[in-house]
């Protein structure tokens, strides 16, 4: 608890990390910010930062992309419906 406790108060400073409360997903944004720029070479990236606005994540050079992230954590090895 205190790692995650410190992780989110250094990502909450970040614009990158910055984000709800599921700091697995924060990564998994953040991780997949960097491919799309780095591998993809995507130009214009944008995080939807909004709370209320659903089914995508980033946009990136207008595409609405959603980032899904499973862990060891998720017993049932299930998530969101894709």
């Amino acid at each position: 608890m205190r790692a995650r406790r410190k992780f989110r108060r250094a990502a909450d400073k970040i614009p990158e990390l910055n984000g709800n409360d599921n700091l697995v997903g924060r990564i998994g944004e953040f991780i997949a910010l960097q491919f799309l720029q780095i591998k993809l070479r995507r130009k214009k990236l944008v995080r939807n930062t909004s709370a209320v606005q659903k089914g995508y994540d980033i946009i990136a050079d207008g595409e609405k992309i959603s980032v899904k992230i499973i862990t060891s954590e998720n017993l049932s090895g299930r998530t969101t419906p894709i």
